[in-house]
């Protein structure tokens, strides 16, 4: 089984303070801000079975996974 996802985002984001907002910025401000987010994921698993007589079977499983964020 292998299976993979993509997942992202853009947004822009304005903000206007009036004058006199509070004590930390009395003349106001304007601010923009643009936000990229993007992720990226990956798994896969394999399964090997194998019958060594009439009353032992063996049996394997191996995986991963991976997630990246930018």
């Amino acid at each position: 089984m292998l299976r993979g996802n993509l997942d992202w985002m853009k947004d822009k984001r304005a903000q206007d303070r009036p004058y006199d907002a509070g004590t930390r910025l009395i003349k106001g401000s304007v601010r923009t801000q643009r936000i990229h987010s993007r992720e990226l994921s990956y798994d896969f698993m394999a399964r090997y079975t194998k019958d060594l007589n009439r009353d032992v079977k063996l049996g394997v499983t191996v995986g991963g996974s991976q997630l990246k964020n930018k």
